[in-house]
């Protein structure tokens, strides 16, 4: 069995977007702001336009908000859009901007002390050069560093994709990217994680992902769910009463299959997990539940495919080579697709005696039966 450190991708980016910024020099601005975003919230369920609520938000932790209304535009959305009603507690301030951004292609800098809403489409256009140290990564072969960085990391890549970001220098002491905000955080993280894994150690969890460890461990005890048949509001509503767990329903998504919040689904009465008990569940009408921004998030199987996650391995403790591990890991058709075979889907890259695995949530379950788990 291999041990592993476990890397959500898509929790924690934003706030690292704003070390970005701090690391540009606006020291003082980015520190308040670091602090407020890791502070804990609620969302009332109340229905409100996407600027009314962002603007309770940002009152109610004392922060300035800037929307780019023009960007807003050019994608065709308006800032007086409804949202779908939240209805969560004690969740940090970067995760509840997320629950509502991220459905609208939406996303959030930090700029001179303002917290400024646009387009992801936007974001993406603009790209900056960072000088990552690389201590702690051991000699570093370029190649492979390249690979792994272009493999597991989202955004567009020159190299692969004809455009968007190039690694433009390395060195042993140093790698030097141009790429957009968003990637940067992912390339932060990734580093981090890889050093951490060589040392045989793994890095202290974020507040984000202690939150989602602890719902995790919820949903892995025994069901007290009772059974019967509902619809997914109605298990919205048993969750939150029962598990006291913050639920969010995916609406669009659902919308955009043909599906809403009144498609029934059943509950079994089974000895199982309570996690195991809802999933098996949202299964029949083809849709699934996520951990994601430290909720329970329910949505359909085809946005979930879309959430991928990465996983870091240590072939050491197998005694097996890591290009070896790699290779088997892309023959298990039973765990999901993969890009190099499949054309879609996951990816595998190697770094020395790591093997970086990069699926959905559902895959990785899969993965651990046969790896082992995470520690």
């Amino acid at each position: 069995m291999l041990p592993c450190c476990f890397r959500q991708k898509t929790t924690s980016w934003l706030i690292a977007v704003g070390f970005l910024v701090y690391a540009c020099g606006t020291v003082s601005a980015q520190a308040n702001l670091d602090k407020r975003l890791i502070q804990k919230t609620t969302l009332t369920g109340e229905a409100r336009t996407l600027e009314q609520l962002l603007q309770e938000l940002c009152a109610k932790h004392k922060l300035k908000l800037e929307i780019d209304k023009a960007s807003l535009t050019e994608e065709g959305i308006d800032s007086s859009v409804s949202i779908s009603p939240l209805q969560v507690d004690g969740i940090t301030l970067a995760s509840a901007f997320n629950l509502i951004l991220e459905p609208l292609q939406l996303t959030y800098t930090i700029d001179k002390g303002t917290l400024s809403i646009g387009t992801r489409a936007n974001a993406d256009k603009q790209m900056l050069t960072l000088t990552y140290p690389l201590a702690g990564l051991g000699a570093v072969d370029p190649e492979m560093l390249t690979n792994s960085l272009e493999v597991m990391c989202s955004g567009l890549w020159e190299e692969l994709d004809g455009e968007g970001g190039k690694i433009t220098a390395i060195s042993p002491q140093s790698a030097t990217i141009l790429q957009t905000k968003s990637t940067h955080a992912e390339i932060a993280d990734l580093l981090a994680d890889i050093a951490a894994a060589l040392s045989g150690k793994r890095r202290p969890p974020t507040l984000i992902e202690r939150s989602e460890d602890l719902l995790r461990r919820n949903l892995s005890k025994p069901s007290t769910l009772s059974a019967g048949e509902m619809t997914v509001a109605q298990l919205g509503e048993l969750l939150r009463a029962k598990l006291k767990i913050n639920v969010v329903v995916a609406e669009t998504a659902l919308q955009d299959e043909g599906l809403s919040l009144d498609t029934k689904i059943t509950l079994s009465g089974e000895k199982q997990s309570a996690g195991t008990a809802i999933t098996t569940a949202l299964a029949a009408p083809n849709l699934t539940a996520v951990i994601r921004h430290e909720v329970f998030y329910i949505t359909t199987k085809a946005m979930a495919d879309e959430m991928m996650t990465v996983q870091i391995y240590d072939s050491r403790a197998a005694k097996r080579p890591a290009e070896d591990i790699a290779a088997q890991v892309t023959q298990m058709k039973e765990v999901g697709s993969w890009e190099d075979v499949d054309g879609t889907g996951g990816a595998v890259a190697v770094f020395g005696p790591l093997v970086l695995i990069r699926q959905t949530a559902g895959a990785h379950e899969k993965l651990a039966q046969r790896l082992g788990p995470g520690k």
